[in-house]
């Protein structure tokens, strides 16, 4: 049985290094999808008028190994010709568990390296078998730890924040898979709190990244994951967002305590993937924004509310386009492939 598993471990590795050639890959020869992108362009373009924005595409879930959805890493870097993103947001979820820590790291890095573009990674559940200081060290500081970024990166723990300083935002990437799957341990929690206390004024907009979504509106039906001190986190955010103090939950047993009465800034929202459908909810303040990304779900462990667009990303991409327009307190995240338009979405904060 032993020699099975690592048979088919050799077999897809193969796969995996044959099938994500980057050398032939260009939107614009790619049937649709750059006319797609023209047409997200123009909705953005009439969404935004002159007001200043903040502009990223959100990656998630592609799920791959041994197939070529690795392609779309660079159908999205390629759109930056177009949108001119302040960086691209890449939240989890990059293959199958298949245990070949380097040749997925080393195949996604490479990918972005060629693109040379600021990009923020986001650990995800399926990425458990990488320890955060490969996965660190292979993606977040290579694409964050330049002079020209003001980057913040947790020694050894795959979490950290960006200032875009011309724009007065502050993007917080966290570890949501500490080690474990739907993990977020206390020092990342007391990371997020020591650097809330720091945004410089209420000018400041704050945005967190991460892969799965805390609140109960991404939990798949009849699911059974654990997620690790979810609760604490979710009080810390809503404290935030109405300068409020507060304590970890009781349930979780953890010491922490903060105090945002004096804080700056506003928050925008936790935005993330994990769930593969798109759906939203304001609670406590608090925008919690689930993005469809390239996974797939059935019927049956879809909940209520849960949106889903069936699409073949042989011929299609699903990428949202995220705009925040901080004047206004808006945020929208522009479809760029399968369901388009039909797909867009509008929030405030």
């Amino acid at each position: 049985m032993k020699r099975i598993y690592l048979f088919i471990a050799f077999v897809i590795s193969i796969l995996f290094l044959s099938c994500n050639k980057e050398d032939d890959i260009d939107i614009r020869t790619s049937t649709g999808l750059y006319g797609e992108a023209n047409k997200t362009l123009q909705r953005f373009k009439d969404w935004r008028r002159n007001d200043d924005v903040i502009i990223f595409p959100i990656i998630t879930d592609l799920h791959s190994g041994g197939n070529d959805k690795y392609k779309h890493i660079s159908y999205v870097m390629q759109t930056d010709s177009l949108f001119g993103y302040d960086f691209i947001a890449h939240l989890g979820d990059f293959g199958i568990d298949v245990d070949k820590t380097n040749t997925l790291l080393k195949e996604i890095s490479t990918i972005h390296e060629k693109y040379n573009k600021l990009t923020i990674f986001c650990k995800g559940n399926h990425e458990d078998f990488i320890s955060n200081v490969a996965f660190s060290n292979s993606l977040q500081v290579p694409s964050l730890n330049k002079s020209k970024y003001k980057v913040n990166i947790y020694s050894n723990g795959a979490f950290g924040y960006y200032d875009i300083d011309n724009k007065k935002t502050r993007i917080f990437f966290l570890n949501t898979s500490d080690s474990i799957s739907y993990c977020i341990r206390k020092k990342q929690l007391q990371y997020v709190i020591d650097n809330l206390s720091t945004i410089p004024n209420n000018d400041w907009c704050v945005v967190f990244l991460g892969h799965w979504c805390p609140h109960p509106i991404g939990y798949w039906n009849n699911s059974t994951s654990q997620k690790i001190n979810h609760k604490t986190f979710m009080k810390i955010l809503e404290s935030y967002a109405s300068k409020k103090n507060g304590v970890a939950d009781i349930s979780e047993n953890i010491n922490l305590s903060w105090d945002f009465t004096k804080a700056k800034g506003k928050l925008v929202g936790y935005l993330c993937g994990d769930s593969h459908f798109d759906t939203q909810v304001k609670d406590n303040g608090v925008n919690y924004i689930i993005t469809q990304g390239y996974g797939t779900i059935s019927e049956s462990q879809k909940p209520q509310g849960a949106i889903t667009t069936p699409f073949d990303y042989n011929k299609q991409m699903l990428v949202d386009i995220v705009a925040i327009k901080p004047s206004e307190g808006k945020m929208k995240f522009f479809r760029l492939g399968a369901g388009s338009s039909n797909r867009d979405r509008e929030f405030y904060f």
